[in-house]
């Protein structure tokens, strides 16, 4: 099919593109281990190509192959840094257009906003972790650390509403981010309760 076609030709130059690069660099964990298996591919239809072309320069092959082998193992991962648009929504600071953002929340995150518009707020009305779900972003260590603070009593006691927010990268891994986040926002509530609802 074409959309095959338009895949192969992409893995195709990926895979030439790792080949003969210095050094690779990707923006994630999930980047690298694609990168990684892509190589690996690229690596066996190598040894093959070798076997059955005698004629060409075995060693020279070999050589290439066995960097290739190192590129692997030390492909580095970037982060990528804060985009322009999100940083000025952050700078931003005012709760008067709190339509434009409150849409997305639950609604009792988004009440407990515009309550705060009524009546002045001295301390932290939220505790949040806004990444990907993903290893490298590690929304686990924001699960962590609600539970070592004390978990539900922690958020009652200081009037906190706790937000994850992100978009599910690694399926497997984002769902049981998710349900330690739902326990730790659970734990000793009447059953079926999560905090603040």
């Amino acid at each position: 099919t074409d959309e095959e076609m338009v895949g192969n030709f992409y893995r195709d130059k990926e895979q030439i593109s790792c080949r003969f690069a210095d050094r690779i660099i990707c923006l994630s964990e999930h980047d690298r281990d694609m990168l990684q298996t892509l190589m690996q591919d690229d690596i066996e239809t190598q040894r093959n190509t070798v076997k059955r072309d005698d004629y060409l320069s075995i060693s020279s092959r070999r050589s290439t192959l066995s960097a290739m082998s190192k590129k692997i193992k030390n492909i580095l991962i970037l982060p990528p840094p804060l985009r322009g648009d999100i940083l000025d929504l952050a700078q931003k600071n005012t709760l008067d257009s709190n339509e434009n953002y409150t849409q997305f929340l639950p609604p009792e995150a988004a009440n407990a906003i515009k309550s705060t518009t009524l009546q002045p707020r001295k301390k932290r009305l939220f505790i949040s972790c806004v990444v990907r779900l993903s290893p490298e972003k590690s929304p686990h260590h924001f699960v962590s650390l609600i539970q070592k603070l004390g978990g539900v009593d922690f958020l009652r006691r200081n009037g906190l509403i706790p937000l994850l927010c992100g978009a599910k990268s690694v399926g497997c891994y984002a769902d049981q981010v998710l349900a330690d986040f739902e326990y730790v926002c659970s734990r000793g509530l009447s059953q079926g309760s999560v905090w603040p609802y």
